[in-house]
């Protein structure tokens, strides 16, 4: 279990890093490195752990986009939250979160909604530019390369 002074610190450490980001963020891959674009995890942990050993960590040459809807139907949303924001704490440049229509505060949890309001500092969208090359895209179901 982690300690709850912990879970604050990895919360506050990634909000503040969020509330600097513009709401529309330009995310440039050089050559030789990759980004992964992972959707739609609905709170489901070990769907986000199994995608997660697809694609890797975040690294100096690998980026993470998460493309919204990371809670909802699942029911280890506050589990992927904080670590997705530890993610964000310790990569803040190779970690981006988008939010998404599932990130609302229309969940009762007290403690989520604490986790909601530092979202909402995420942006909602990201354009990505400078080098033509493929970024992967994984979803629960399928894998589609661009």
């Amino acid at each position: 279990m982690l300690p709850r002074r912990v879970a604050w610190q990895i919360i506050l450490g990634a909000y503040d890093i969020l509330k600097e980001e513009e709401t529309l963020v330009n995310v440039e891959i050089p050559a030789g490195e990759t980004i992964d674009v992972i959707g739609d995890t609905h709170g489901q942990y070990y769907d986000f752990m199994n995608l997660l050993s697809l694609t890797g960590k975040p690294s100096p040459t690998h980026t993470l986009l998460f493309n919204g809807d990371f809670v909802d139907r699942g029911s280890w949303s506050t589990e992927i939250m904080l670590v997705l924001f530890a993610y964000k704490w310790l990569h803040p440049t190779k970690i981006f979160l988008n939010r998404g229509n599932h990130e609302t505060c229309e969940f009762s949890d007290l403690s989520f909604q604490i986790y909601l309001r530092k979202l909402t500092m995420a942006p909602l969208s990201r354009i990505r530019s400078g080098y033509e090359q493929s970024v992967r895209i994984r979803g629960r179901d399928e894998e589609e390369i661009l």
